[in-house]
């Protein structure tokens, strides 16, 4: 069987204070939303607010009937996403800085 330690000098930490941080904050909105689920699902509730205001315009899609019911659950699934994944990420950036 294998070690998972190496003997090797390259792969030594060389940090001596233990209250330093590997954290490094994202460069830039994409990077933050590259790095976060909860910024993805935030967005993923922006798509789901699109799809029920798409679903409600009568578009493509007869207006009315069943049609309505579906735009407002979308909506407020929608909107339930986004206030998970933003106040999620606010927490958690409060609580890093």
């Amino acid at each position: 069987m294998g070690t998972t330690q190496s003997d090797t000098e390259t792969d030594v930490d060389t940090r001596t204070d233990p209250t330093d941080s590997a954290y490094e904050p994202p460069k830039g909105i994409g990077g933050a939303v590259r790095n976060s689920v909860l910024l993805k699902i935030a967005i993923g509730g922006v798509l789901f607010v699109l799809i029920g205001a798409f679903l409600d315009s009568g578009i493509l899609v007869p207006t009315g009937e069943l049609w309505s019911i579906w735009a407002a659950i979308f909506a407020t699934w929608g909107a339930g996403l986004i206030l998970a994944g933003l106040v999620g990420y606010g927490f958690l950036w409060w609580k890093r800085s």
